[in-house]
């Protein structure tokens, strides 16, 4: 480990649009705190710690992720840091190349698979929130997909789109399981909507677990 990364721990949350309607949220040390990089250089990647009222928020997903850029810092020590790299907002990457800092690698949009086997699903997290995206059996959604408040990539609406996520921390739908007749059991993700009617006794579904939500406050009432 080089010592300028000792004692500099990644405690700090912060966000960038990955599309219109998303931020993403990650956590990085005080980059501004760097010797050769000012805030002007951290403004022009987007970085906001708190995000506007009714925001749609992920927080670590494998997709879709924002670009990274790098900048080299010039006149930098020997032994000192002489880099330094971060996401950057999908629309400030001009913002950023004017700044100094050069794309490292692009931006990663989510996979939907619609036919075969196994197809793309999501479960709605809140209404007009996260939609979070899983692979199913093709099989299984026709079964069960409704009872899950699941619907297949396939129908979802160009706005819908830029709200889907693969594998956040957060938001994250619950989880609940079936066991079958003959013996074998379906797992699946569900949409919290869903989550009173699987714990009916008689839908035969047992809840394992409850969504771990994220969302940004809400603007406050206008007097």
């Amino acid at each position: 480990m080089p010592s300028y990364t000792r004692g500099k721990p990644r405690n700090i949350t912060t966000y960038v649009k990955v599309n219109e309607q998303l931020f993403y949220g990650f956590r990085t040390k005080d980059l501004a705190a760097v010797t050769g990089v000012t805030q002007a250089d951290i403004t022009a990647l987007g970085h906001v710690t708190a995000p506007p009222a009714n925001s749609i928020l992920c927080f670590a997903a494998n997709a879709p992720k924002p670009p990274r850029v790098s900048k080299k810092i010039a006149g930098a020590a020997s032994g000192a840091q002489g880099s330094v790299g971060s996401f950057c907002a999908y629309d400030r990457l001009a913002a950023a190349i004017a700044a100094g800092w050069n794309l490292a690698k692009d931006g990663l949009e989510v996979g939907l698979r619609t036919s075969g086997k196994t197809v793309t699903v999501v479960a709605e997290i809140a209404q007009n929130g996260v939609l979070y995206a899983f692979s199913m059996n093709s099989a299984d959604f026709a079964s069960y997909g409704d009872v899950l408040g699941l619907k297949t990539a396939q129908t979802l609406t160009a706005s819908e789109l830029q709200r889907v996520v693969r594998g956040s921390t957060y938001p994250k739908p619950g989880r609940a399981q079936l066991t079958l007749q003959t013996g074998g059991t379906v797992n699946a993700f569900y949409s919290p909507a869903k989550k009173l009617d699987l714990q009916q006794p008689t839908s035969g579904w047992r809840v394992q677990s409850s969504a771990r939500l994220l969302a940004a406050p809400a603007a406050p009432v206008t007097p």
